[in-house]
Order: structure tokens, then C-alpha cells, then sequence
């Protein structure tokens, strides 16, 4: 079976071997490649774009690496973010000629909100595309931290000048939600893992064919547990991406409130960013003074999956305060190392948390009760440790390799049965 994959990210193999770069955020993605690329009889084609000037072909393996130029010179670069443009006929007739090369039996589409489903409108070879964040939803949250007033008088000079400030990237999220509309349109098989990715998918779309499979999460969390921590600081971990709308400001409001009420009991681990990553600085210009000064967060950056595991494994709890989501990594990974979770309450998370079961939840920016709930776990660890051995009893049975391999090949030959029908 020959397959090709169009994905958002590299693996880490060909990055190290192309770039000589090591990746910190090697994702789901990067799992179920290599275990679908050890399967009798397969043959991967893989599919992703990168900051080169020229095409690259490279095969490792089972796997031919296609890597597609973002933009063909650093001119066309500066145009293209001055200008917010999103869509690149010259990338289009790449991957065409990718197809047209490779010829697969089965195209693996990852994601609404690249370009890569577009390559629906211009190929008879049987795909199916991935769900994974839905830019539709996401805009509509985009400013609620943030409002545009903050980023164009906050922002630095040199990412208004250069086009990348987080108002430009605003301008390309409502164009890339127009060809998200189009791509899920032109799309007749879907892959999804909550209730939220059937949802979106069914009623953006025309008529689909929806397949209901987990992610496989990175495999270092499947062979570590979590112990509830011995310590007199409870300490909580969040894993944070640098966009407007994934609840930062909620992180300080929750922290100031009980560093307030009960003094140095809590700290507040982020990782993902750092301290003088621009959304931080961002959402502190909207702060007051006393919720900066009297909240305790501290930094760590960009992890590796083992780094962020020992992160989190000294942790007591996962802290996910998203305005909105999808179907978070960082939740199915503490789950799947027995962390309690408490998370807000939107898109496809109350697919992934059982309330008050496995996991809790809460509304959007609602601090008060990620107080409390915190506060609760630190009071009865005893219940942090129930609901994070019932948290992982669920996810080591969701995200079960075999299974999940099993019925992505499985889907695979229904698609490609269906095609030549």
C-alpha cells in the first residue's frame, strides 16, 4: 500500500538529518508514522514545508521525504506576510507533481488549516483528511485577551514592520478560515477523535465519510506513571502555545487569587513559552499591576517530550484554561501518565475529560473555579490521585498503539476500495 502523507510538521528523523535540527515538538503524527511506516507491505511518502529554497527529495527507510519550499526567496517572504497572503499556486503545482511522482493509493491529509487540502480540487487519488484544529472556531476567540488596540500599540516595531505581528496573523486566520470552508467541502472522507471534530466536520462539509480514531501520543508517556509529589508547594503545570486564545491571562487571574488567599502554597509551571515570548508580554500589558505582582508563573520554554515529562511528573496537576480546543496533546498525555487535569469545558475536551470522573471541568476564563478545584487537590490528594489513576485507566485504553494502527490501515483500505469502485 502506498500512501502519502501531507503533514504540518517533519519527523525528527529527517529533520536531524536534513537540518541537523532537534525537534521539541515532535507530534502525534510523528508516533503513528513510525508505526505505520514498520507495517508489512507499506510504503510512506511524506509531505511538508520548510524554509528551503528549492525542493528536496530524501528517502530514509520505508519513508520518501518531499520537502516543499514556503516561499522561493526571502522577497517573496516579506510580501507575503506585509501582504497576509496565505495560498501559493507555485506550492500547489508542487504538490501536484508530488502526487503525479509518488502516485499513492491512499493520500493522508493533516489538518484544515495548511494548504494541503486544497490538492482535493486537482487529484483523483482517494483522500482522507485529518481533523485537528478548526480555524473557524478559533477566530471567533482571537481577540477576547488581546484586543487589537493592545497589539498594534504593544506590539514591537519590528513585527508590525515585518508583518508578523499577532494582528497580521489575524488577517491570514480569516483567510485561512474561507479555505478551510472550501477544503472541508471538497473533502469526502474524514479522520476525527472527539465529538467536536464529527460536529464541525459534518456541517462545514458536504457528504463525508467520518472515521473515529484517537491520536497515538509520543512514546516516552506511555512508560512513565505519575506519583503525587511530596511537596509543601502545590505545584501546578501548564503547557501553553504562543496564540491569543489559550487562556494565559486566566493562568495569572487563577494564580494571583490563591497566592492571595493562601500565601506561598502554589506555583505555576508554563511550559511552551517563555518568559519574554511576545504573548506574554502581550496579555501582561492588559493586567493590572497587583495581578502580575502577586501571581507566581515560571517559565520553561520549549520542551522535549522527556523534559516536559519531568516537568510534569513533578507536578500535582495539569492546568488547561484554553478559551478554545480541540483535542489537546497535553491533556491525553498527562491523562496517560495518571495526572489529574482540570481544564475549561469547550470543543472537543469533554470528549477527552469524564467531569469530576477522570478529570474536571470548568468554563472559559472562569478563574474562580480553577481556584477552587486546585485548591481542592491540594487540600485531598487522595482524590488527585483517584481521579489521576481513573485518568489514565481511560487514555491507555483510548490511545492502545495497536488499535490505533490497526484501524488507520483498516481505513485506509475502505477509502482506497471505495476509490476504485
Amino acid at each position: 500500500m502506498r500512501v502519502l502523507w501531507f503533514a504540518n510538521a517533519p519527523t525528527t528523523e529527517i529533520s536531524a538529518h536534513l537540518f541537523k535540527t532537534k525537534l521539541n515538538n515532535a507530534s502525534w503524527t510523528e508516533s503513528l508514522h513510525q508505526k505505520l511506516s514498520a507495517a508489512p507491505g507499506m510504503e510512506m511518502g511524506f509531505v511538508f514545508r520548510w524554509d528551503v529554497r528549492q525542493p528536496i527529495i530524501e528517502r530514509i527507510n520505508q519513508t520518501e521525504y518531499f520537502v516543499v519550499p514556503n516561499e522561493a526567496s526571502l522577497g517573496e517572504k516579506v510580501v507575503n506576510n506585509l501582504f497576509c497572503r496565505i495560498d501559493s499556486e507555485r506550492r500547489i503545482a508542487i504538490y501536484r507533481d508530488i502526487i503525479e511522482k509518488f502516485r499513492p493509493d491512499v493520500i493522508h491529509i493533516f489538518g484544515t488549516e495548511n494548504d494541503f487540502g486544497v490538492v482535493q480540487e486537482f487529484t483523483d487519488h482517494p483522500c482522507v483528511v485529518q481533523m485537528q484544529g478548526i480555524i473557524n472556531n478559533y477566530i471567533l476567540y482571537y481577540f477576547h485577551a488581546v484586543s487589537p488596540f493592545v497589539i498594534l500599540t504593544r506590539s514591537k516595531i519590528a513585527r508590525l514592520v515585518r508583518g508578523s505581528s499577532y494582528y497580521h496573523s489575524y488577517i491570514k486566520f480569516k483567510k485561512q478560515a474561507v479555505r478551510e470552508r472550501k477544503i472541508l467541502k471538497l473533502t469526502k472522507n474524514i479522520s476525527g477523535f472527539t465529538g467536536f471534530d464529527k460536529r464541525a466536520a459534518l456541517v462545514m462539509g458536504n457528504d463525508l465519510n467520518y472515521y473515529h480514531i484517537p491520536w497515538l501520543l509520543r512514546p516516552p508517556f506511555y512508560y512513565n506513571t505519575w506519583h503525587f509529589p511530596e511537596k509543601k508547594v502545590f505545584r501546578v503545570i501548564a503547557v501553553i502555545n504562543p496564540n491569543t486564545y489559550k487562556g494565559l491571562e486566566t493562568i495569572y487571574r487563577t494564580s494571583e487569587l490563591l497566592n492571595m488567599k493562601y500565601p506561598g502554597r502554589f506555583e505555576f509551571v508554563i511550559a511552551g513559552i517563555s518568559d519574554v515570548t511576545d504573548i506574554n508580554q502581550l496579555i501582561k500589558k492588559t493586567l493590572s499591576r497587583e495581578t502580575i505582582e502577586n501571581s507566581s508563573l515560571v517559565f520553561k520554554g520549549s520542551l522535549s517530550a522527556e523534559m516536559l515529562i519531568a516537568e510534569m511528573l513533578e507536578s500535582h496537576v495539569l492546568m488547561h484554561p484554553s478559551l478554545c480546543d480541540t483535542s489537546p496533546n497535553s491533556i491525553c498525555e498527562a491523562m496517560i501518565l495518571g495526572m489529574p487535569v482540570v481544564s475549561t469545558n469547550v470543543g472537543g475536551i469533554p470528549s477527552i475529560i469524564d467531569d469530576e470522573i477522570n478529570g474536571y471541568l470548568v468554563q472559559n476564563m472562569d478563574h474562580l473555579s480553577f481556584a477552587y478545584i486546585l485548591n481542592d487537590l491540594r487540600e485531598h490528594p487522595q482524590k488527585a490521585m483517584e481521579v489521576g489513576a481513573r485518568a489514565r485507566e481511560t487514555a491507555l485504553t483510548r490511545h492502545n498503539e495497536e488499535i490505533i494502527v490497526g484501524d488507520t490501515i483498516k481505513m485506509y483500505k475502505e477509502i482506497i476500495k471505495a476509490g476504485s469502485e
